[in-house]
């Protein structure tokens, strides 16, 4: 799961004014699950209201990735 608040600690601290994220799906499956998209949908709206711009959540395995932006979800 994530921890929104590092997420943006972490932005803050390294003076990003965008952040990408990432984790990767040990299952071979990169379809987003449920928690995925809920937790893409929390971080984004923080993001607005912090002035962080979520660019994209991908998701990874070891031959395949799935892009949140590139399938429209962000």
């Amino acid at each position: 799961s994530f921890n929104n608040r590092e997420i943006f600690l972490n932005a803050f601290n390294n003076h990003a004014s965008k952040i990408v994220i990432a984790h990767n799906h040990p299952s071979q499956n990169v379809s987003p699950s449920l928690a995925d998209k809920k937790a893409t949908i929390e971080i984004k709206k923080a993001s607005l209201l912090i002035g962080i711009e979520l660019v994209d959540h991908i998701i990874v395995s070891y031959n395949d990735y799935f892009s949140f932006k590139e399938n429209g979800l962000i």
